[in-house]
């Protein structure tokens, strides 16, 4: 194992993920990636897949627990799952406010647009990581998020999960945020509108 400055140049140097299949190496600018006692460089790209990869384990040592009977009760919290606007579905999960989350989602992966709630399930951590595993099949493993394909399984399953009875007032008052929040965009939107259908009845000549 190299050690010291050279092992300092390797961390801070090229993305070094192999490609399973054509064994190429990335290449691409790195940030060092800390495992255990060793680092090694990562594109955002490859640190992407390498965090689904981790919550991949951690959501198939959970379906064992539970197949097993061995998993006793939720994690404190609530998961929920939303619909992006790209069309897709996150599953996540949240120890805080529901509002306060989804806001924060809204913001970060939905590009301010308020996500649409399609069902909230009681527990937290463990039921996020057992609906990780059902569905790991249709993660989007290189997109931030925990995002999924809306296959008709996952879309079947969300329909039969609805919102939990702890989450109904927390969704509730959501929903009226989001109601609020789209229509200040809508509003902006037609603000928008009529400023450049103004703008466009003034020629080139008018500007002079």
């Amino acid at each position: 194992m190299t050690t010291g400055d050279n092992a300092s140049a390797i961390v801070a140097g090229a993305c070094v993920a192999t490609d399973t299949e054509t064994g190429g190496v990335c290449g691409k600018e790195g940030n060092p990636k800390r495992v255990l006692s060793f680092s090694f460089p990562l594109c955002p790209e490859h640190q992407t897949e390498f965090y689904s990869y981790k919550q991949h384990l951690a959501a198939a040592v959970t379906h064992r627990l539970d197949r097993d009977g061995v998993l006793w009760g939720t994690s404190p919290g609530h998961t929920y799952v939303v619909r992006l606007k790209d069309g897709n579905v996150k599953i996540g999960k949240t120890t805080t406010i529901l509002l306060s989350r989804l806001t924060n989602v809204s913001r970060d992966y939905n590009e301010g647009e308020p996500v649409e709630i399609l069902a909230v399930l009681q527990g937290g951590e463990s039921t996020e990581l057992l609906a990780h595993g059902k569905f790991k099949h249709l993660r989007l493993t290189k997109q931030t998020g925990e995002r999924f394909r809306p296959e008709p399984e996952l879309m079947a399953w969300i329909a039969e999960k609805g919102i939990a009875n702890s989450a109904g007032e927390q969704v509730k008052q959501y929903e009226e945020w989001r109601q609020t929040r789209l229509k200040q965009r809508e509003n902006l939107a037609a603000i928008k509108q009529v400023a450049r259908a103004t703008f466009d009845q003034f020629d080139d000549d008018d500007w002079k």
